[in-house]
C-alpha cells in the first residue's frame, strides 16, 4: 500500500527516449532531450561566415576612397559638352548666375570615363567643382575614351580648362541656357604631352 501511494505521489518515471537512428530525423522528444542535455557550443564556422558576409556588405555600401591624381591635358583645341541643358541648376550654383544674366566663367573641368554606362561604354562625364555638368558627344567620346581609360588604369584622371557661357535676356537671345566648352587638344600624342 505504501509503495502504491509513493508511486502515485511521485509519478511514474518517464519512459526512456532512444537516440535517433543514423540517417533518420529526430522526433520532437528527441530534439528536446538533445537541446536540454547537450552543452552550449559556439559555431565558429557559422560565425566566421556571417562576419565575412557583413564585411562584404559594408564594403559595398562604403567602398574605399581612391586617391586619384589629376593630369592636365594640352589645350590646343575645343570640345563642346553636350547634355548641359539637363544640368542648368548645377551650372547656376557654380557660376552664381541669377535672373538669366550674361555669364562668362572660366574654370577647370575633370573628365571621368564611364565604361559601365548603359547607353555608351565610351561615355565621358564632365564635372566642375564636383558637380556633373554634361558629357562628351558620342563621337568625341569614342576618340578620347582610349586615352582617358589609359590614365584611369594608372590612377589618374584628366582635367582641362573649361569655359561656361550664357547669354543674357534680349530680343536676339534664342535660349538662356548656359553652355560648357572645353579647351583640349585633339586625340593623339600631343593630348598627353603635359603628363
Amino acid at each position: 500500500m505504501t509503495k502504491t501511494r509513493n508511486r502515485k505521489q511521485t509519478g511514474s518515471p518517464s519512459p526512456a527516449v532512444k537516440p535517433p537512428a543514423p540517417g533518420a530525423e529526430p522526433t520532437e522528444a528527441q530534439s528536446r532531450l538533445s537541446s536540454a542535455s547537450s552543452p552550449l557550443r559556439f559555431n565558429y564556422r557559422r560565425a566566421s561566415a556571417e562576419t565575412a558576409a557583413t564585411q562584404t556588405l559594408h564594403k559595398r555600401r562604403h567602398p574605399p576612397v581612391r586617391r586619384w591624381k589629376l593630369v592636365r591635358l594640352a589645350n590646343h583645341g575645343r570640345v563642346d559638352v553636350v547634355g548641359e541643358s539637363n544640368y542648368q541648376a548645377a551650372l547656376a550654383e557654380i557660376t552664381g548666375r541669377r535672373d538669366f544674366s550674361e555669364v562668362q566663367y572660366e574654370c577647370m573641368a575633370i573628365l571621368i570615363p564611364e565604361p559601365r554606362n548603359p547607353h555608351d561604354a565610351n561615355a565621358i562625364r564632365v564635372e566642375i567643382k564636383r558637380r556633373k555638368v554634361g558629357y562628351f558627344s558620342r563621337e568625341d567620346a569614342a576618340t578620347y575614351s582610349p586615352y582617358l581609360r589609359r590614365l584611369a588604369q594608372h590612377g589618374k584622371l584628366a582635367c582641362c580648362e573649361a569655359f561656361i557661357s550664357g547669354r543674357g535676356e534680349g530680343p536676339d537671345t534664342l535660349t538662356n541656357n548656359m553652355g560648357v566648352f572645353l579647351s583640349i587638344s585633339p586625340p593623339g600624342p600631343e593630348l598627353l604631352a603635359t603628363t
